[in-house]
Protein backbone atom coordinates (compact mmCIF):
# COMPACT_ATOMS: atom_id res chain seq x y z
CA UNK A 1 0.00 0.00 0.00
CA UNK A 2 2.88 2.58 0.74
CA UNK A 3 5.03 1.54 -2.20
CA UNK A 4 1.49 2.31 -4.24
CA UNK A 5 2.05 5.92 -2.59
CA UNK A 6 4.72 6.26 -3.43
CA UNK A 7 4.22 5.31 -7.36
CA UNK A 8 1.90 7.69 -7.03
CA UNK A 9 3.85 10.71 -5.43
CA UNK A 10 6.83 9.85 -8.14
CA UNK A 11 4.44 10.03 -10.98
CA UNK A 12 2.86 13.51 -10.41
CA UNK A 13 4.94 16.39 -12.46
CA UNK A 14 2.79 19.42 -10.99
CA UNK A 15 1.80 20.50 -7.77
CA UNK A 16 -1.66 22.96 -7.55
CA UNK A 17 -2.05 24.85 -4.48
CA UNK A 18 -4.68 26.93 -3.16
CA UNK A 19 -3.39 29.84 -1.45
CA UNK A 20 -5.09 30.04 1.73
CA UNK A 21 -4.87 27.54 4.67
CA UNK A 22 -2.36 26.02 2.65
CA UNK A 23 0.94 28.75 1.74
CA UNK A 24 -0.74 30.98 4.20
CA UNK A 25 -2.80 29.94 7.37
CA UNK A 26 -5.91 29.90 7.73
CA UNK A 27 -6.14 32.42 10.57
CA UNK A 28 -6.53 36.34 9.27
CA UNK A 29 -4.92 39.10 11.34
CA UNK A 30 -6.22 42.92 11.80
CA UNK A 31 -2.72 44.65 10.99
CA UNK A 32 -4.80 48.43 11.24
CA UNK A 33 -8.05 49.85 11.52
CA UNK A 34 -8.89 53.19 9.99
CA UNK A 35 -11.48 55.25 11.10
CA UNK A 36 -13.37 57.95 9.51
CA UNK A 37 -15.43 61.30 10.25
CA UNK A 38 -16.19 61.47 13.86
CA UNK A 39 -15.73 58.12 14.48
CA UNK A 40 -12.98 56.10 16.87
CA UNK A 41 -10.97 52.99 16.32
CA UNK A 42 -13.04 51.72 19.17
CA UNK A 43 -16.53 52.68 17.98
CA UNK A 44 -14.85 51.11 14.37
CA UNK A 45 -14.13 47.61 16.43
CA UNK A 46 -17.00 47.09 18.58
CA UNK A 47 -20.35 47.99 15.88
CA UNK A 48 -18.14 45.36 13.27
CA UNK A 49 -17.43 42.91 16.22
CA UNK A 50 -21.28 42.88 17.31
CA UNK A 51 -22.21 42.40 13.19
CA UNK A 52 -19.38 39.63 13.07
CA UNK A 53 -19.60 37.39 16.04
CA UNK A 54 -22.49 35.99 14.40
CA UNK A 55 -20.77 34.92 11.24
CA UNK A 56 -18.64 31.87 11.08
CA UNK A 57 -15.45 32.84 8.84
CA UNK A 58 -11.64 33.46 9.46
CA UNK A 59 -11.99 37.14 8.61
CA UNK A 60 -15.33 37.86 11.21
CA UNK A 61 -13.44 35.82 13.63
CA UNK A 62 -10.46 37.99 13.07
CA UNK A 63 -12.50 40.78 13.91
CA UNK A 64 -13.93 39.49 16.81
CA UNK A 65 -10.55 38.21 18.30
CA UNK A 66 -9.16 42.07 17.76
CA UNK A 67 -12.10 43.57 19.96
CA UNK A 68 -11.16 41.08 22.55
CA UNK A 69 -7.33 41.48 22.28
CA UNK A 70 -8.34 45.87 22.65
CA UNK A 71 -10.97 44.74 25.64
CA UNK A 72 -13.51 46.05 23.57
CA UNK A 73 -17.31 44.91 24.40
CA UNK A 74 -19.76 44.64 21.95
CA UNK A 75 -23.43 44.15 23.24
CA UNK A 76 -25.59 43.86 20.36
CA UNK A 77 -26.78 46.74 18.81
CA UNK A 78 -28.36 45.96 15.44
CA UNK A 79 -31.47 44.59 14.04
CA UNK A 80 -32.25 41.64 11.82
CA UNK A 81 -28.78 40.48 9.63
CA UNK A 82 -29.07 39.28 6.04
CA UNK A 83 -25.78 37.84 4.56
CA UNK A 84 -24.36 38.78 1.23
CA UNK A 85 -22.74 35.52 -0.24
CA UNK A 86 -18.73 36.66 -1.10
CA UNK A 87 -19.39 39.98 0.02
CA UNK A 88 -20.74 40.89 3.62
CA UNK A 89 -23.44 41.92 5.71
CA UNK A 90 -26.59 44.14 5.69
CA UNK A 91 -28.70 45.32 9.13
CA UNK A 92 -29.56 48.36 11.00
CA UNK A 93 -28.82 50.46 14.14
CA UNK A 94 -31.57 53.15 15.13
CA UNK A 95 -33.28 52.30 12.15
CA UNK A 96 -30.42 53.39 9.73
CA UNK A 97 -28.84 50.79 7.21
CA UNK A 98 -25.21 49.51 8.28
CA UNK A 99 -23.01 47.21 6.17
CA UNK A 100 -19.77 45.46 6.66
CA UNK A 101 -18.09 43.76 3.75
CA UNK A 102 -15.69 44.15 0.59
CA UNK A 103 -15.98 46.82 -1.74
CA UNK A 104 -18.20 45.14 -4.04
CA UNK A 105 -20.70 45.11 -1.38
CA UNK A 106 -20.10 49.52 -0.45
CA UNK A 107 -20.45 50.18 -4.45
CA UNK A 108 -23.80 47.67 -4.77
CA UNK A 109 -25.09 49.76 -1.91
CA UNK A 110 -24.13 52.69 -3.23
CA UNK A 111 -22.01 53.68 -0.07
CA UNK A 112 -20.45 57.74 -0.33
CA UNK A 113 -16.93 57.51 -0.61
CA UNK A 114 -14.48 60.68 -0.57
CA UNK A 115 -11.70 61.34 -2.70
CA UNK A 116 -9.44 60.70 0.31
CA UNK A 117 -10.61 57.30 1.16
CA UNK A 118 -10.33 55.93 -2.12
CA UNK A 119 -7.00 57.58 -1.96
CA UNK A 120 -6.16 55.09 1.07
CA UNK A 121 -8.14 52.21 -0.21
CA UNK A 122 -5.62 52.68 -3.31
CA UNK A 123 -2.78 52.89 -0.92
CA UNK A 124 -3.57 49.95 0.77
CA UNK A 125 -4.82 47.46 -1.64
CA UNK A 126 -2.10 45.99 -2.95
CA UNK A 127 -0.89 44.82 0.68
CA UNK A 128 -3.92 43.71 2.71
CA UNK A 129 -7.46 42.67 2.17
CA UNK A 130 -9.56 45.37 2.53
CA UNK A 131 -13.01 45.17 4.85
CA UNK A 132 -15.42 48.22 5.05
CA UNK A 133 -18.16 49.30 7.41
CA UNK A 134 -20.40 51.42 6.12
CA UNK A 135 -23.37 53.33 7.90
CA UNK A 136 -26.08 55.73 6.77
CA UNK A 137 -24.82 55.47 3.65
CA UNK A 138 -21.42 56.72 4.38
CA UNK A 139 -17.95 54.72 4.99
CA UNK A 140 -17.06 55.12 8.18
CA UNK A 141 -14.04 52.65 8.68
CA UNK A 142 -12.23 50.43 7.40
CA UNK A 143 -9.78 47.52 8.10
CA UNK A 144 -6.69 46.19 6.77
CA UNK A 145 -6.23 42.50 7.35
CA UNK A 146 -3.37 40.22 6.54
CA UNK A 147 -3.01 36.36 6.46
CA UNK A 148 0.44 35.29 6.97
CA UNK A 149 2.13 33.08 5.33
CA UNK A 150 2.55 29.64 7.12
CA UNK A 151 6.43 29.35 8.28
CA UNK A 152 7.52 26.00 6.87
CA UNK A 153 5.81 27.08 2.87
CA UNK A 154 9.01 28.13 1.64
CA UNK A 155 11.45 25.06 3.12
CA UNK A 156 8.50 23.04 1.64
CA UNK A 157 8.28 24.45 -1.95
CA UNK A 158 11.38 24.43 -2.33
CA UNK A 159 12.06 20.74 -2.01
CA UNK A 160 9.29 20.19 -4.39
CA UNK A 161 10.99 22.22 -6.70
CA UNK A 162 14.64 20.84 -6.22
CA UNK A 163 12.73 17.49 -7.14
CA UNK A 164 11.77 19.11 -10.20
CA UNK A 165 8.22 19.57 -9.69
CA UNK A 166 6.04 22.28 -11.34
CA UNK A 167 4.34 24.09 -8.73
CA UNK A 168 1.43 26.38 -9.78
CA UNK A 169 -0.80 28.76 -7.23
CA UNK A 170 -4.81 29.34 -8.12
CA UNK A 171 -6.52 31.90 -5.95
CA UNK A 172 -9.23 33.75 -5.68
CA UNK A 173 -7.26 36.77 -4.16
CA UNK A 174 -6.15 40.00 -6.84
CA UNK A 175 -2.93 39.82 -8.95
CA UNK A 176 -1.25 42.56 -7.03
CA UNK A 177 -1.79 41.51 -3.40
CA UNK A 178 -1.05 37.77 -4.10
CA UNK A 179 2.36 38.47 -6.21
CA UNK A 180 3.08 40.69 -2.99
CA UNK A 181 2.83 38.01 -1.07
CA UNK A 182 4.50 34.97 -2.62
CA UNK A 183 7.15 36.93 -4.45
CA UNK A 184 9.61 35.20 -2.57
CA UNK A 185 8.37 31.47 -3.24
CA UNK A 186 9.10 29.34 -6.34
CA UNK A 187 6.10 28.98 -8.08
CA UNK A 188 5.97 28.72 -11.93
CA UNK A 189 3.05 29.75 -12.45
CA UNK A 190 0.33 32.11 -10.77
CA UNK A 191 -3.40 32.09 -11.10
CA UNK A 192 -5.17 35.01 -9.46
CA UNK A 193 -8.98 35.85 -9.31
CA UNK A 194 -10.58 32.56 -9.74
CA UNK A 195 -13.77 31.11 -9.00
CA UNK A 196 -13.90 27.97 -7.26
CA UNK A 197 -15.44 26.88 -10.47
CA UNK A 198 -12.39 28.63 -12.55
CA UNK A 199 -10.12 26.14 -10.25
CA UNK A 200 -11.40 22.66 -11.07
CA UNK A 201 -11.34 23.85 -14.83
CA UNK A 202 -7.81 24.92 -13.96
CA UNK A 203 -6.87 21.31 -12.98
CA UNK A 204 -8.67 19.77 -16.01
CA UNK A 205 -6.79 22.26 -18.40
CA UNK A 206 -3.39 21.12 -17.07
CA UNK A 207 -4.22 17.21 -17.04
CA UNK A 208 -5.61 17.69 -20.66
CA UNK A 209 -2.07 19.11 -21.60
CA UNK A 210 -0.97 15.94 -20.15
CA UNK A 211 0.46 16.94 -16.59
CA UNK A 212 -0.40 14.65 -13.40
CA UNK A 213 -1.19 16.77 -10.72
Amino acid sequence: KDGDVLEKYLEVDTFLFDKTGTITTSYPIVEKVLPFGDYSEEDILRISACLEEHIYHPIANAIVKQAEIEGIEHEEMHGKLQYIASKGIKSHIDGQPVLIGNYVLMQDEQIHISSEQNALIEEYKSHYNLLFLAYQNELIGMFCIHTPLRKEAKTALDKLKAQGKKLILATGDTLIRTEELVKDLPFDQVYTDLKPDGKFELVEKLQKAGHTI
